[in-house]
């Protein structure tokens, strides 16, 4: 049973001690640069060993969890909120794309996440689905701001979205790296970043 349906099956208590396992396990791969012991973890989730696999199948299985975890996080910051509501297309698109900076230079599993090219299959799978989702909503989302006539019909929204997403999670794991050229002007970055969208999207 995956660690998903087994939450199903748990009372509130049971959940939050789930969370507090996913919380410690972040700390833990942070601190570890992605590594995770299932004792430390423990220790800091004030649980047993044995618990956590009452949780989790295995060690895998703790870590996709946790990396899924952050995605929900970033998620709830970035994509499923509307941040300039009224505001025109790209206006929002800017306040969104300077969202999700914000979001991975502040949490602390982000390097793990997106710098970490070595994945263990059930983790990679994890990652694989969120990113088909997120460009599935930005295809969506191009889609009706054409409806709109805020975006030309002429642009192909699923050569275009993917394009973009590419670009900007290459440009996170940049900024990730501590790319000195990224970091010294981050307004000029931001700027730099929405007009090469703009063009993309023929604006």
């Amino acid at each position: 049973m995956s660690s998903d349906a087994k939450t199903k099956t748990f009372g509130q208590k049971a959940k939050q001690t789930r969370q507090r396992i996913l919380v410690a396990a972040a700390q833990e791969l942070a601190s570890r640069g992605g590594d995770l012991e299932i004792a430390n973890v423990a220790h800091t989730a004030q649980v047993s060993s044995g618990l956590i696999y009452r949780y989790f199948d295995s060690r895998t299985d703790l870590i996709a969890a946790t990396v899924e975890d952050f995605y929900d996080q970033y998620d709830q910051w970035v994509i499923d909120i509307n941040p300039l509501p009224g505001a025109d297309w790209i206006s929002r698109e800017r306040a969104r794309v300077e969202r999700s900076i914000s979001f991975i230079r502040k949490h602390p599993l982000a390097k793990v996440v997106f710098l970490n090219r070595q994945k263990e299959p059930l983790v990679a799978a994890v990652e694989s689905r969120r990113l088909a989702a997120h460009l599935q909503l930005a295809i969506e989302n191009v889609l009706l701001a054409q409806e709109r006539g805020e975006i030309d019909s002429n642009i192909n929204a699923y050569v275009a979205c993917p394009m973009i997403m590419g670009g900007i999670r290459e440009l996170l794991v940049q900024l990730l790296s501590d790319s000195p050229q990224l970091n010294k002007d981050p307004n000029k970055m931001l700027d730099q970043t929405m007009a090469f969208m703009a063009r993309a999207m023929g604006l």
